[in-house]
C-alpha cells in the first residue's frame, strides 16, 4: 500500500510546481508571446506523483516546501496578481480528474492535460481553496485506506476461523501406519493414514469404539461427485482429506481377510447415530460385489437389512431388482434393491425425493445426512 503521507506530499509539490511556472512569466514583455499552456502529466514510477514539463529548481530561494495540511499563502509574489491565468479553471479540472481516481486499488490516475487560460483574480483565496481541496482529498484517502485495511483484516480472520473449524472437526494427522491400531495411547491421533500397499492409502479410525476401523467410505464435505461408473467404484475415488470411496476390490479383499465387522457413524441435525453389523462379506467382481451381513447393534432403525444379499449397481451397470436402473435414477452407486432405504452414496445435501444421503429411519426420503463414515475391522 502506498504511504499516505508521501502521497499527499506529492500532491502538494504539484501545486508548488505550478507556482514556479507562473513565476517564470513575471516579465510583462514575455507575456505577449508566451505559450500559456501547461501540460500536467502523471508519473507512476514514484507512486502516482504529479510532474510537469515546466522545468524548475527546487533549491531556488523562492521555492518553498508546502506541508500536507496547509499551504503557505506567501508562496506567490504579488506580481502574480497581474497574470492572465485563471487558477479556478485549473482547480476545477484537477478536482474532477483526481476525485474519480482516488481509489487506492487502482494503479494510475488519468492524464491531466488542460490549459491555464483566464485571469488570476485573487491568488490568496484561490490558494486557500486549493489547500482545502487537497485536505479533503487527504481525508478521503485516509478513510478509504483504513476501510481497505479493515476489510483485509476481516477477510483474513474469516479465512483463519474457517481453517480452524475445519481442522477441529476433521483433523487429519499425516502419520503413516502399516497396521490400523487401537487408541490405547492418548498420544495417538484420532485418525492415522493406513498404507494398504505402496499405491493405496486409507484412513484408520483409532478412537471410535476402541479403534482399529479402516474407513472405506466418508461423506462430510460434498466435494466429490458419487454418481460414478463401475470402474470408479471398483478402484475407488476421492481423497483422504475430503469425501472418498475406498474401492470395491479393496472392500471385498478386506472382508475376505477377516474384516467382517461393519460400522456406520452418522450425524443428522447435530445428533450422532451409529449402526454395527457382523459376519460381513462382499463378493468379488465376478459376484458383482454382492454384500451379506448380520445385524448386531445401533441407535438407529435397521434400514440396511433391506439391502442384504444385493449386488452392487452403478449408473452403467444395472444389477438391482427394479425394472429401471436405481443407480442412474438416484445418482449414486450402491447395493440397491428396488431401490433403497439406505443410500449413503447419493447426492450431497439433496432434499429431492430419494436422491440425498439417505438412512430412511433418520433422514426420511427428502433430506440428507450431514456426515457419514462406513468402516470395517476385525471383530
Amino acid at each position: 500500500m502506498m504511504n499516505l503521507k508521501a502521497k499527499t506530499s506529492d500532491y502538494v509539490k504539484s501545486v508548488d510546481t505550478m507556482a514556479d511556472f507562473l513565476k517564470s512569466f513575471e516579465d510583462p514583455d514575455r507575456l505577449k508571446g508566451a505559450d500559456m499552456t501547461m501540460s500536467l502529466q502523471m508519473s507512476h514510477s514514484g507512486g502516482d506523483k504529479f510532474s510537469t514539463d515546466q522545468n524548475f529548481n527546487p533549491t531556488d530561494n523562492n521555492y518553498k516546501q508546502i506541508s500536507s495540511s496547509t499551504l503557505d499563502d506567501k508562496m506567490m509574489d504579488d506580481k502574480i496578481k497581474n497574470l492572465t491565468l485563471d487558477v479556478n479553471e485549473t482547480l476545477h479540472i484537477m478536482e474532477n480528474r483526481l476525485s474519480s481516481k482516488i481509489d487506492l486499488n487502482k494503479n494510475s490516475f488519468a492524464v491531466l492535460n488542460e490549459s491555464l487560460q483566464t485571469k488570476l483574480a485573487n491568488t490568496q483565496n484561490q490558494t486557500e481553496e486549493l489547500s482545502i481541496r487537497l485536505n479533503e482529498m487527504k481525508n478521503k484517502m485516509k478513510e478509504e485506506h483504513i476501510n481497505t485495511a479493515l476489510n483485509l483484516v476481516a477477510g483474513l480472520n474469516k479465512t483463519l476461523h474457517e481453517f480452524k473449524d475445519e481442522y477441529s472437526r476433521h483433523r487429519l494427522i499425516l502419520k503413516f501406519t502399516k497396521q490400523c491400531v487401537r487408541n490405547d495411547n492418548s498420544s495417538l491421533p484420532e485418525q492415522m493414514i493406513l498404507q494398504l500397499n505402496e499405491n493405496k492409502l486409507a484412513l484408520c479410525d483409532t478412537k471410535t469404539d476402541g479403534g482399529e476401523w479402516i474407513v472405506i467410505q466418508r461423506r462430510f464435505k460434498g466435494d466429490v461427485n458419487f454418481s460414478r461408473n463401475w470402474s470408479d467404484y471398483k478402484n475407488g475415488f476421492g481423497s483422504l482429506d475430503g469425501d472418498y470411496w475406498l474401492g470395491n476390490d479393496w472392500i471385498s479383499n478386506l472382508t475376505q481377510n477377516g474384516y467382517s465387522e461393519l460400522r456406520f457413524d452418522m450425524k443428522y441435525k447435530g445428533k450422532s447415530y451409529y449402526m454395527v453389523y457382523s459376519n460381513v462379506t462382499v463378493g468379488s467382481e465376478a459376484d458383482l460385489y454382492r454384500i451379506k451381513f448380520t445385524y448386531k447393534t445401533g441407535n438407529a432403525t435397521d434400514n440396511l437389512s433391506e439391502h442384504n444379499g444385493m449386488a452392487f449397481s452403478t449408473l452403467d451397470r444395472d444389477n438391482d431388482r427394479w425394472s429401471d436402473n436405481c443407480a442412474e435414477r438416484w445418482k449414486g452407486g450402491w447395493w440397491y434393491n428396488a431401490c433403497h432405504n439406505v443410500d449413503i452414496n447419493g447426492v450431497w445435501a439433496s432434499k429431492a425425493e430419494g436422491e440425498g444421503i439417505i438412512w430412511a429411519g433418520i433422514t426420511g426420503y427428502r433430506d440428507s445426512l450431514e456426515l457419514v463414515e462406513m468402516k470395517l475391522r476385525r471383530p
